[in-house]
C-alpha cells in the first residue's frame, strides 16, 4: 500500500487546494503501488489520474499562481509555461541520498550571495532520472518552492523545427531569459533531444543543436537552476558537464 507520508502529502494537497503538488503526489502514489508489483491497480491510479486533470478545467477545485512573461519576450510564451509552485521537499518522499543532495543544491542557492564574495559559486545544473510518475517534475516544483522561484518549464516540441537554425535560436531565447527572470528551468523528456535519434533526414542539425544546448549551459552566467529531466539516462550521461548533479 502507499506510503503513509504520500497519502498525507495527498491530502494536504487537497486541502490547501495545491493543484500540481496534488495530482504529483496521486502519480508518487501510482508509481510506489507499481515498483511493488501491484501493476493493475497502479493503472487504474494512472487512468484515474489522466481523467482528472482532464476534466480539472470544469472542475477547478485547486488554483495555481501564474508568473507572466514581458511584452518584450511574448514569443517565448510558445516555448515556455511559467508558474509558481507551492510544493516544497517536505511534500515528498525521498531516498536519503536525493534528499540530503537537493537540501543542499537549496543551501547553497540561499547563500549564493554569501559564495560569490568567496569566489564560489552554488551547484545549480541537476538531471534527474527516473521512469515516469517518479516525482522528476515535482522535484523539480519542490525545488523552486523553497526557493520561492518561479517554474519554468520548456516546451522541447516548440523548439525542435524543421529550419535549419530555428531551434538553435529559439533556445538562444530561453538562455537569453534566464539571467533577466531568475527561476528553475527545466527542460522535461530532454531525451527528445539528447537522444539517439535522427532530426528527419539531417543527423547534423540535431548534433548542432546539442552543441549549442551545452554550450550555453557552460557560458550561462545567471542564478537560475537548471534541470533536464530523462527517462533514457544512458543516452544523456555523456552529455554534461563534470558538476552536474545526477539524482
Amino acid at each position: 500500500m502507499a506510503a503513509a507520508d504520500q497519502i498525507k502529502s495527498l491530502i494536504k494537497s487537497f486541502g490547501e487546494g495545491d493543484e500540481e503538488r496534488f495530482f504529483a503526489s496521486a502519480m508518487q502514489i501510482a508509481a510506489s503501488e507499481a515498483r511493488q508489483g501491484h501493476i493493475t491497480l497502479a493503472q487504474e491510479l494512472k487512468n484515474l489520474i489522466e481523467n482528472a486533470k482532464k476534466n480539472k478545467s470544469s472542475n477547478r477545485f485547486i488554483t495555481t499562481k501564474t508568473v507572466s512573461i514581458s511584452p518584450q519576450k511574448r514569443d517565448l510564451n510558445e516555448l515556455i509555461d511559467v508558474f509558481r509552485p507551492r510544493i516544497k521537499l517536505n511534500d515528498m518522499v525521498l531516498d536519503h541520498h536525493v534528499k540530503s543532495q537537493l537540501e543542499q543544491l537549496i543551501l547553497e542557492q540561499k547563500k549564493w550571495e554569501l559564495l560569490l564574495n568567496y569566489n564560489l559559486t552554488p551547484r545549480r545544473k541537476i538531471l534527474l532520472t527516473g521512469a515516469p510518475g517518479t516525482g522528476k517534475t515535482m522535484t523539480a516544483q519542490a525545488i523552486a518552492g523553497e526557493l520561492d522561484l518561479p517554474v519554468f518549464i520548456i516546451r522541447l516540441d516548440g523548439i525542435l523545427s524543421k529550419y535549419m537554425g530555428e531551434s538553435i535560436a529559439k533556445l538562444r531565447m530561453i538562455f537569453d531569459v534566464m539571467p533577466e527572470q531568475r527561476g528553475v528551468y527545466l527542460f522535461d523528456e530532454f531525451d527528445s533531444i539528447g537522444g539517439n535519434r535522427t532530426y528527419g533526414n539531417d543527423v547534423g542539425e540535431i548534433k548542432r543543436i546539442l552543441n549549442s544546448f551545452l554550450i550555453n549551459i557552460e557560458k550561462d552566467p545567471s542564478n537560475s537552476v537548471i534541470i533536464a529531466a530523462t527517462n533514457l539516462l544512458e543516452r544523456l550521461i555523456r552529455l554534461f558537464l563534470d558538476d552536474l548533479i545526477i539524482l
